[in-house]
């Protein structure tokens, strides 16, 4: 798609730029490793609970990566290959189960080289890391669940940029406070054949922007389902 296609630039609210092909592009190949450990116990503070732990650590090599850069032709960007790169992680999560409560707890930290020029959709950047959580009590013999979800994004503040009049453009897409987002739900069985579910995501009315988007993430909103089996 990126050597032979091309697309005109699109307008109005949602405007892009066109895609010119660039028939010289060479294939996009990685080499990944992961090293992982998990272990969970039962029967930690009461018959029947459980508490797991699991890390895991990756390491990729990119060569010859894809990535969109401006062309020459105003309004037009087209795609070439980078120099090889890498990216490693790590990911913890941490959880507690039992009859009257549960709890997770993720952590995701990505590091990247810096290659690319920041522009939204530029996957060549270090992304912030975020820490979720999920916290939620079981009522009524198990038939009521309720529950909140918290997830803290860091500032992203890192470019290979300076900022000077030239990019101030670039570096104000790239640049994202950090924010945090509480959501609650419910979840109630009326019987064996009836589920309702309840949610508020964003319950704060947070303002924020998610890394690499130009536009504001979704403010307050509520959803009511119903799930009924035969």
């Amino acid at each position: 798609r990126e050597a032979f296609l091309s697309s005109d630039p699109s307008t109005g609210r949602r405007s892009r730029p066109g895609l010119l092909p660039n028939p010289d592009l060479g294939p996009e190949t990685s080499n990944t490793w992961e090293a992982g450990i998990q272990h969970s116990v039962t029967g930690v503070f009461q018959g029947g609970d459980r508490l797991r732990f699991r890390a895991a650590f990756y390491d990729q090599t990119l060569e010859d990566g894809l990535v969109a850069v401006v062309s020459e032709v105003p309004n037009y960007n087209t795609t070439v290959n980078l120099e090889e790169h890498s990216l490693y992680g790590l990911e913890f999560e941490a959880s507690y189960d039992s009859e009257l409560f549960f709890y997770r707890l993720t952590y995701d930290r990505r590091v990247r080289e810096e290659l690319g020029d920041g522009l939204p959709g530029d996957p060549i950047q270090n992304q912030p890391w975020s820490v979720f959580s999920n916290l939620g009590f079981r009522l009524m013999d198990g038939r009521l669940t309720l529950g909140m979800e918290h997830r803290h994004v860091t500032d992203y503040s890192e470019t290979s940029l300076e900022d000077t009049d030239d990019n101030a453009n670039t570096i104000a897409r790239l640049f994202r406070p950090s924010f945090d987002l509480f959501n609650l739900y419910a979840q109630y069985r009326v019987n064996d054949h009836l589920l309702v579910n309840a949610r508020v995501d964003n319950a704060a009315d947070e303002l924020y922007q998610a890394y690499q988007t130009l536009d504001a993430g979704m403010g307050r909103n509520a959803k009511i389902s119903a799930e009924f089996r035969w």
